[in-house]
């Protein structure tokens, strides 16, 4: 089997699928749920095949790369490059196991118009799946974009109560914080002679070039905007709210996938490129980051919503992914890789479990969901193993 063009199509494949459902949306209900499912399912059928045969080159760190032209490459030096080092795969199974759980249970919600829905969330399905499987930065924030425009449009139509305020709070942020790390990737760009930002080409440029001085400093700094986007202590009060009121599937890849960009773009691009920076700017990541965990943590204990709960909850967890970059080690960064993957399971599950125990109660309150093990005992086994996952438990 073609790696390359397997991985290109786990990519491109659940984009045509949801835009086909957009632009057609008078089909029958069967053919709506049959085609949703086949562009769910088949990006997950792609990632284990790739994670079987996964064989990265001792040259790139890469494997199953895959280049096409864009026009841009003699310009900008810009391409769609797709590939898969040790990190983006990890992150790519989460996105594809993710997406699988949310779409099979969109396909079988109750939201109206269905095909409208399921298409929006498979268009936000392959922007994921492209920034981690994107060699290019360029395109990694396209992907991005791309994930993120209908994550607005679905909270702002299917979402709860307050989804108005939620989703202009959540566009004004992930503006701010794009529009500052583009500021650090655009600075990158102009200090290096590659005149690229691919990040193969950037690892053999860094190989032999250090970038210090006042630039390290100014781009460790504009990276702080991948915190905003990761929800980084004190920016980070958009998150919680978009996830309490944004509809299950969504929350669900906003927060066991999407969030975990702002992250993996400082693993991936800040870690190696600009230790210097980071090492400057290391005692404030680190406060910032104990202010996720300690001041987040108790504003998570004090609630009574079970959904903003979950939302403070997520946020809090993150602090820990940016102590272990700050850590400037390998086993901090390897850490902050397996705690992406494990928090974005957990966190999917009980937004999913937390959203069928709304159907079952028709309420958040913790009052009045008391005794809920007696009522759902299997229901509430799942939540129990969910939690005992989220803390780090076996």
């Amino acid at each position: 089997m073609n790696g390359p063009f397997l991985l290109f199509s786990s990519v491109i494949v659940p984009f045509f699928l949801g835009l086909f459902l957009l632009f057609f949306p008078k089909i029958s209900l069967g053919f709506q749920r049959f085609l949703a499912l086949l562009g769910f399912v088949f990006p997950l059928v792609a990632a284990i095949f790739l994670l079987w045969g996964f064989k990265p080159s001792t040259e790139t760190g890469y494997d199953y790369l895959w280049q096409m032209d864009t026009g841009l490459q003699s310009v900008l030096g810009i391409s769609l490059h797709l590939g898969l080092n040790g990190i983006g795969l990890i992150l790519y199974i989460l996105a594809a196991v993710v997406s699988l759980a949310a779409g099979m249970f969109a396909v079988w919600s109750r939201a109206e118009p269905l095909g409208g829905y399921v298409g929006l969330l498979l268009c936000m399905q392959s922007g994921l799946l492209g920034v981690f499987a994107s060699v290019d930065l360029f395109f990694i924030y396209f992907f991005y974009e791309l994930a993120v425009i209908p994550s607005f449009i679905m909270m702002g139509i299917w979402g709860g109560a307050g989804r108005k305020g939620a989703s202009i709070e959540m566009v004004v942020s992930q503006t701010i914080g794009t529009t500052l790390s583009l500021l650090g990737l655009i600075i990158l760009y102009f200090h290096t002679e590659v005149r690229s930002l691919d990040l193969i080409e950037l690892h053999r440029y860094f190989a032999e070039h250090s970038f210090s001085g006042e630039g390290n400093n100014l781009l460790a700094l504009l990276l702080f905007g991948l915190g905003i986007l990761a929800s980084l202590f004190p920016f980070h009060s958009w998150a919680p709210r978009s996830y309490a009121e944004a509809p299950c599937s969504v929350a669900m890849l906003h927060a066991g996938v999407l969030n975990k960009f702002g992250l993996y773009l400082l693993i991936q691009v800040a870690v190696p490129f600009l230790p210097e920076g980071i090492g400057n700017w290391k005692e404030v990541l680190m406060g910032l980051a104990l202010g996720n965990i300690i001041i987040i943590g108790l504003i998570t204990l004090a609630q009574k919503n079970l959904k903003s709960l979950l939302g403070y909850s997520s946020v809090m967890h993150m602090g820990y992914g940016f102590l272990g970059i700050a850590s400037m080690s390998v086993l901090g960064v390897s850490g902050t890789v397996l705690l992406l993957f494990a928090n974005g399971l957990s966190v999917a599950l009980l937004f999913l479990l937390a959203t069928v125990i709304h159907q079952r109660f028709e309420t958040m309150d913790f009052k009045s969901m008391g005794g809920l093990a007696g009522k759902v005992p299997l229901l509430s086994t799942f939540f129990v193993f969910a939690i005992f996952a989220s803390i780090g438990l076996p």
